[in-house]
């Protein structure tokens, strides 16, 4: 992307709309030393979204009272309403508006080595694609030693 811009003729020209998500936006914002009840959960969706559309969600994400690892389920469901369905609307609106180029990505890489260095103090990230996650990857890449010390990334193409 830094080379495109950095190419004149491209440069002139109207730049692709895009728009995404990364798989779990929501985690860099989730406690991961929590560990949620259903109830809780149950009380948490109830405050946000309403009693009867927290049965629909409870139920969409096939969460009961039996389930376990409710962090992640309130991490999946708090990244659907805060960014994925978000970001779907934003971009099905533009195509529909006749923009041109609308380009819309779901980005699910997880590197842990990278992750752990890069997001140092959120251990929630370090096995999820959280919030920021694909700038490393897309806009980054020649200047990533200097945040990252001697850690070498990936070719894009092997890992994307």
């Amino acid at each position: 992307p830094i080379d495109a811009w950095q190419n004149e003729s491209i440069a002139k020209a109207t730049p692709p709309f895009i728009i995404g998500v990364n798989r779990d936006e929501s985690f860099l914002w989730v406690n991961a030393s929590a560990s949620l009840t259903y109830q809780q959960l149950s009380a948490v969706l109830a405050v946000r979204y309403g009693v009867n559309n927290t049965v629909l969600i409870l139920d969409r994400y096939g969460i009961t009272e039996n389930s376990t690892n409710l962090n992640e389920y309130y991490g999946r469901i708090a990244t659907d309403a805060a960014f994925r369905c978000a970001s779907r609307n934003v971009a099905q609106n533009s195509a529909l508006n006749n923009h041109n180029g609308v380009w819309y990505y779901e980005f699910d890489v997880v590197d842990v080595e990278l992750y752990s260095s890069v997001f140092f103090n959120q251990p929630s990230c370090w096995n999820h694609t959280c919030h920021g996650a694909e700038v490393l990857f897309l806009w980054l890449p020649q200047n990533l030693s200097s945040a990252t010390g001697n850690f070498n990334l990936p070719d894009l193409e092997d890992v994307v």
